[in-house]
């Protein structure tokens, strides 16, 4: 009986198709296995972690009082593997709760109501694995994450073997997980932007999947700097990540101005100042006092003079260490000018409704960033009272 995850979404439109199992397909039995016969599934920790954070254990702890008074109530789902054994589907922590209570003496434990797959393919085992799981566990945003893209990538893999399915790859992810298409994008946006320090933090819930999502469009340094905030503040909120996400667009809006104010000057500059520096000879330095200063040909940039060999060039004096309390509280500070200018802004346009909603959200904005430069460094001239 072959594996067709296209019938699968046919059958029901919903995650649980690939979970469903019948009497009717021979490759299916049930029957009580030894829970020392098992092994995890390989995948199993790299899409849902360890799971040994202390609500994991207490859940696990309510999960074993429930089987000690009633039983294991719903199979797990298992493969028989050709060497002997069996590998975990569904139902990981079912029988992590009656491994532990065998350890502790309750000897009827020792055997586990499952349902076994036989002769199922690879691709079968990890469809079925997730979109099993998907449906009776609560997950935070990461694994959630962690189960699109795994998903993501059986279907790459299954089209590769059988040809494009009767819909989108996108559309089939989000039928599968029952997450939209516009989410789907941000996660991989997540998994491909986010530096790996960050991604902890959201790993362990610590950063929301919002502001994980706008976090993932800042620039490396914009990342260490919010990365700086956790380690002052132990948290990230979405306000930090807009800080810095404003205040990496207003530079770069300088440096575009910047650049646009040059051209316009290049523009209209004479044409006989243009002719001059046309019949001005270029100042090109000799290879072999390029390759003196280290064969840096990047750092060479338009010397107006060589200097001698003989002289020793001065030495440069070393940068002073990053303050990143400095720099953000620099940082706050224009981003808190920038809001003021907005503020005079509203205060003098015509439309009613415009300038009330645009003096309510600034004024807002203004109390947040006084809040957090007093929080910075504790100067009163930073006080809610003084703006």
């Amino acid at each position: 009986m072959g594996f067709n995850i296209m019938e699968s979404l046919n059958e029901n439109r919903l995650k649980t198709a690939a979970a469903k199992t019948t009497v009717a397909d021979k490759r299916i039995k049930t029957e009580y296995i030894n829970i020392n016969d098992i092994k995890p599934y390989p995948r199993q920790n790299e899409v849902y972690g360890s799971e040994d954070d202390e609500a994991s254990l207490q859940k696990l702890d309510e999960l074993k009082a429930s089987i000690k008074a009633v039983g294991v109530l719903q199979n797990i789902v298992v493969k028989e593997n050709p060497a002997g054994g069996y590998t975990m589907l569904s139902g990981h922590r079912r029988w992590q709760a009656c491994k532990s209570l065998a350890a502790e003496g309750y000897t009827d434990k020792q055997l586990i109501p499952a349902t076994v797959l036989r002769n199922s393919k690879d691709i079968e085992d990890r469809f079925k694995f997730l979109t099993m799981n998907s449906t009776i566990r609560n997950k935070n945003n990461y694994q959630t994450m962690q189960e699109m893209l795994e998903l993501d990538d059986i279907l790459e893999k299954f089209q590769k073997d059988n040809g494009k399915l009767d819909i989108t790859k996108r559309k089939a992810l989000a039928e599968i997980t029952s997450l939209s298409e516009a989410t789907i994008a941000k996660m991989k946006a997540i998994k491909n932007n986010l530096q790996n320090f960050l991604m902890d933090l959201f790993k362990e819930n610590k950063i929301s999947f919002i502001a994980a999502y706008e976090a993932s469009s800042l620039s490396e340094a914009g990342q260490k700097a919010l990365m700086s905030v956790y380690m002052r503040e132990d948290r990230i909120k979405l306000a930090d990540v807009k800080y810095i996400k404003a205040e990496e667009a207003r530079q770069k809006l300088s440096v575009d101005e910047t650049e646009k104010s040059r051209q316009k000057e290049q523009s209209e500059e004479p044409e006989q100042t243009k002719q001059e520096k046309i019949n001005t000879p270029e100042i090109v330095p000799d290879k072999e006092e390029v390759k003196a200063e280290g064969d840096d040909l990047i750092g060479y940039i338009e010397p107006l003079t060589l200097p001698d060999k003989k002289e020793n060039p001065p030495k440069q004096e070393e940068p002073p260490a990053a303050d990143y309390d400095t720099d953000i509280e620099k940082m706050l500070l224009d981003y808190r000018d920038y809001i003021q200018n907005r503020l005079l802004y509203f205060n003098n346009i015509t439309n009613a409704k415009i300038a009330t909603e645009g003096i309510s959200y600034t004024g807002k904005l203004l109390e947040i960033i006084q809040d957090d430069l007093y929080k910075l460094t504790d100067k009163d001239e930073y006080r809610k009272d003084v703006i």
